[in-house]
């Protein structure tokens, strides 16, 4: 599979100047600073969405084990208006929205800002799966 980068309108697919546009806000980056400030934003949203993705997994652990502890709760536990079932709801749809604007922010082929949502990613499970276990397949997986 062949890579190829561009520096100027070519119709190659990855970019590497650090000018250009930060098409998905229409957002003007014409000066170096500017793309590392948009490089260090990404990082951090992309470092966050994994921590948002292990809170998500931890609520619905620590609900599970305050039901399977109260033999009353499995009565109450049927119902789609619970809190812990909205709260999740919003955080499933916070999810996505970051998700779908990570891969939009990789779809504009800037190298740059592909790093940063690359290593915002690595640097996130790095800092926040280290305390839970391995899992085959986690549960609010949806890209990978």
């Amino acid at each position: 599979m062949k890579m190829a980068f561009k520096e100027n309108n070519s119709d190659a697919p990855f970019n590497y100047r650090m000018e250009g546009a930060f098409v998905i806000m229409k957002i003007p980056l014409f000066v170096r600073q500017e793309i590392i400030g948009a490089c260090v934003i990404v990082f951090c949203v992309a470092l966050l969405y994994e921590g948002l993705k292990v809170l998500r997994e931890e609520i619905i652990e620590r609900f599970q084990k305050k039901k399977k502890g109260d033999p009353d709760m499995g009565q109450q536990t049927v119902g789609i208006f619970l809190w812990p079932h909205i709260l999740q709801t919003f955080m499933h749809i916070l999810q996505m929205v970051v998700s779908y604007f990570l891969m939009l922010i990789f779809m504009t082929y800037n190298v740059w800002l592909c790093l940063a949502v690359a290593l915002g990613a690595g640097a996130g499970y790095f800092a926040f799966r280290w305390k839970r276990p391995f899992n085959a397949l986690e549960a609010t997986e949806h890209c990978h």
